[in-house]
This record gives C-alpha cells, sequence and structure tokens, in this order.
C-alpha cells in the first residue's frame, strides 16, 4: 500500500483550507439562525433554536427509527434548527385568517399557516437548502413511528425540559405553554458551538406529585353503567382534563394560552376558530 506524504508547503495549504472553512462555518450559521428569526416573527413564531444533528441523535434510541442521518461534509456536525411557538402566535394566524378567507376552508388551518410561515422563511436564506421534519406529519426518512422525537430535540438542544410526569416540554420562559413545529436540518452546514448541558427538571417534588394526580385523571376513562351507556351524554369537554396537566406544572402562568386558543389546540373545533377570527377582525 502506498502512503501519500504531503509536503509542509501542501500540508500548510491543507491547514489553511480547514481554517478557511471553520471560519465560514461560523460565519454560515449564525447568519441562517438570525435570518429565521428574523423571517419568523411576522408570523408570530418565536422559538428558533439552534443544535447540532449529534446531540439530537445521541439522545434518541436506535432502536426507535427516529434518527435522522446526516448528508454531506457536515456530518454529525451539521446545523439543525428547531422552531417552536409560544402564545404569540395565535393573534398573528388570527390576523392570517382575517386577510386569507381560503384558509379557513383547510383541514387545519393553524398547520397550514405554520407550514406556509415555516417554508417562506426557509426561502429567505438562499444557497442553503435543507430537510425539514414536522412534528404533526410523518416523514419517510424515519423508520419506526415515523415522527421526528422533537421534544427530545428540545431537551437536547438545551430550550426545555422534557417533563417525564406530564410528557410536556418546559421552557425556561415560556413554562408549558410552548407547541413544537418542525426541525430543520442544513446539511452543507456545520454548527460549531460547544454542546450545551441539557436542563435539569426545575419542579418541587410536591409539584411533580400534583402533575401524577393530574395525569391518573386525564387518562382515566369515564365509568358508565352498561344500561346507561346508550342514553348518557358522552364527555365532550374531556380536554380541559389534558389543560389541567399544564396548569399542575404552574398554575396562572403568565405565558398560558387565552380561553379560544387553548380551546381550539385540544380539539380543532373550527366553530371556535370562527369566532376568534370573527373578533379579531372587529378589533383590527
Amino acid at each position: 500500500m502506498t502512503v501519500a506524504v504531503l509536503s509542509p508547503r501542501e500540508c500548510q495549504r491543507t491547514s489553511s483550507l480547514s481554517e478557511w472553512l471553520g471560519a465560514s462555518d461560523k460565519i454560515a450559521w449564525p447568519s441562517i439562525v438570525g435570518q429565521l428569526r428574523s423571517s419568523l416573527q411576522a408570523y408570530g413564531i418565536d422559538i428558533v433554536q439552534p443544535l447540532c444533528l449529534s446531540w439530537y441523535n445521541e439522545i434518541v434510541p436506535e432502536s426507535s427509527g427516529a434518527r435522522i442521518s446526516p448528508r454531506g461534509a457536515s456530518g454529525n456536525q451539521t446545523l439543525v434548527v428547531l422552531i417552536g411557538n409560544s402564545k404569540n402566535l395565535w393573534p398573528s394566524f388570527l390576523a392570517a385568517c382575517c386577510q386569507e378567507t381560503g384558509l379557513l376552508t383547510d383541514a387545519d388551518p393553524l398547520d397550514t399557516y405554520v407550514e406556509q410561515g415555516i417554508r417562506c422563511a426557509t426561502q429567505t436564506v438562499p444557497g442553503h437548502e435543507c430537510r425539514l421534519f414536522w412534528s404533526h406529519l410523518p416523514s419517510h426518512e424515519l423508520s419506526g413511528s415515523k415522527y421526528v422525537a422533537i421534544q427530545r430535540m428540545a431537551h437536547a438542544a438545551g430550550v426545555a425540559v422534557l417533563e417525564q410526569n406530564s410528557h410536556l416540554c418546559v421552557h425556561p420562559k415560556y413554562g408549558p405553554w410552548i407547541a413544537l413545529r418542525c426541525a430543520l436540518v442544513f446539511d452543507g452546514v456545520r454548527y460549531t458551538e460547544p454542546q450545551t448541558v441539557p436542563r435539569m427538571n426545575p419542579l418541587s417534588v410536591s409539584t411533580q406529585q400534583y402533575i401524577q394526580m393530574a395525569m391518573r385523571t386525564a387518562l382515566r376513562k369515564p365509568s358508565l353503567n352498561l344500561e346507561d351507556a346508550e342514553t348518557s351524554p358522552k364527555p365532550c369537554n374531556a380536554w380541559l382534563k389534558w389543560v389541567a396537566v399544564r396548569d399542575a406544572i404552574c398554575p396562572c402562568h403568565p405565558w398560558r394560552y387565552c380561553e379560544q386558543q387553548l380551546e381550539y389546540h385540544y380539539t380543532k373545533d373550527k366553530s371556535v376558530l370562527e369566532s376568534a377570527e370573527a373578533r379579531h377582525c372587529q378589533q383590527c
């Protein structure tokens, strides 16, 4: 086997190239993240968190099939950008419904709005193509459940704590009142920052016990006598039990969703959305 030996000049040139590539990466990823933050702000999408692909893949069990395979020269250092929102999304969404009357006719207007906003934002970073992994849609690139483990990704990125009792992510500012939408994978860009230490669960033991109680209540199915099963009304507001789980984490949180946003989030009831949209249009 012949081993190629580089001359001192070639070694210097290779070193210079590596330094240049490293400097280029340091310029590239902050520019991409900054542009995404700026573009998504108009849509009320206010969680834009970069991380390294390896951080996510290391925290996801291989057997789950949810790991994302790297592509290109960046390998496991590939830039990933986690996208989500707080309650700030709601007024921007309602304003869009007022302006685009056809939006309300979609099967899920909110998901459509979010998808449009994020896709438009990715177009503001020309020269950097990305793969999109949605939290609400399966991906043909993933095996197993076909869904990205987006809550684990948020935990790995240090943007939130994955609270084990409720299986909800808790943000240091927004608390449990966030929605994680998608992950953008920029295969041609390396993320050069050191790995963040995952946040520890800040909740007290008593609060965690309260959450466990709320979860047991939410999971408990209503019991009906067989003879009354046909005549008894079906529970129509079981979703309130899941709201109680979020409230158990931090009661009266300042970033709690408004009542109409809460009801639509859990029920997808179009009449709730239409009522909220009509009120918003009148106020504007």
